[in-house]
This record gives structure tokens, sequence and C-alpha cells, in this order.
């Protein structure tokens, strides 16, 4: 099936600042990037589970190894839920948005070097830009969408 690739227009979320917006999504990121480093990385592991430890150590009978797998696990988790969410919106990018999710969400390059890299108005830039982070906040409900207005029937 051909998926339907096409900017979002602002106009059909709730307001917003576009500064905060971006900020709340490179946030997402930046906490995605650190459940992932935790996960991946054995001394990062091992300084979580001692932390894990540390703050559990007060009560009695509580197994911390324990506390710190199931952690883990959650962290393991959430990555995977995040990367499938975020799969999800690239099949739904277009080709310029998915060109600035790669240059503005995770590479994070300053704007300027991307509209030039891109060849584009800045006008331009900023509307697919937009569109793409709305994309992703709509899909990790940072932002909603309007009430919809009353929906007619097509009449034949």
């Amino acid at each position: 099936m051909n998926k339907m690739k096409m900017l979002i227009d602002e106009n059909l979320v709730c307001p917003f600042c576009a500064r905060e917006l971006y900020k709340k999504v490179l946030n997402l990121f930046d906490d995605y990037y650190i459940h992932k480093l935790t996960a991946d990385h054995p001394l990062m592991q091992k300084a979580y589970l001692q932390k894990s430890q540390e703050e559990f150590h007060q009560k009695k009978n509580f197994d911390s190894t324990f506390y710190s797998v199931l952690q883990h696990e959650k962290a393991l988790n959430y990555i995977e839920k995040f990367e499938k969410q975020i799969e999800y919106i690239k099949e739904h990018f277009t080709a310029e948005e998915n060109i600035i999710f790669t240059l503005s969400v995770m590479e994070r390059k300053p704007d300027k070097s991307i509209i030039i890299e891109l060849n584009k108005s800045e006008h331009y830039y900023y509307k697919i830009k937009k569109s793409c982070y709305l994309k992703i906040a709509l899909r990790f409900e940072l932002i909603r969408l309007k009430e919809p207005k009353k929906i007619t029937q097509f009449s034949e």
C-alpha cells in the first residue's frame, strides 16, 4: 500500500510556539539517546545498577539486582518502542522532511547550513521543518490536533 506523504499544515493542530515545539522534540530525542547510551554501554549499565542499588539499599528483603535488571529491561523496552515510533513516522515523511529529520534532529546541524545543503529558500525550509517536527510531536503526543469540524459526507 502506498503511503500518503504530505506536509502537515500547522492550522490542523492546537496553537503552539514553534521554538518550544522544536525544544520538546529535541528533548525527546535527548532522552532517547541517554536511554540508548545507558542500555548499550556496559560501564553505563554498571553505574546505573550501582545507583539503583544505592537508592533502594534501605529497604529490607529487597533484591536490588532484580530491580536493576528490571530497570534495564524497562530502558530496553523504551528504546524499542521509541525506535518503532520513529520508523513509523519516517514512513510518512516526505523526502525533504527525511533529510531535515536527519540533519536537524539527529545530527543537530544549524538551520543555516541545512538551508544551504537543501538549496531551498528559508521560508520553504522552515515550512518543511515545522511539518517534520509536527509529525514527531503528534506521534509522541507533544501536541494535539484541533477538534475536527463537523464532517460532511460526499454527495454523488
